[in-house]
């Protein structure tokens, strides 16, 4: 449980992607194959199907970026 506490700041999209792919054009394009603008506008048109309310097991459930972050790679 402790790992999904400090997942914000040192999970996977936090680490990688946050703070240095979404800063870096180039290799964010070699790591998803699609620009941010691509990227974007995917994300756009499926967020609400990735989106999942928070429940009472569930405080913070994974964003949809998360989501379709991790299913891109």
């Amino acid at each position: 449980m402790i790992c999904l506490k400090k997942r914000k700041e040192e999970g996977f999209f936090s680490v990688l992607i946050e703070k240095r792919l979404f800063r870096d054009e180039k290799n964010f394009r070699e790591f998803f194959r699609l620009d941010r603008e691509q990227f974007n506008y995917v994300l756009n048109l499926i967020e609400d199907d990735l989106k999942l309310n928070p429940y009472n097991r569930v405080n913070e459930p994974i964003s949809p970026v998360e989501k379709f972050a991790v299913t891109l790679r």
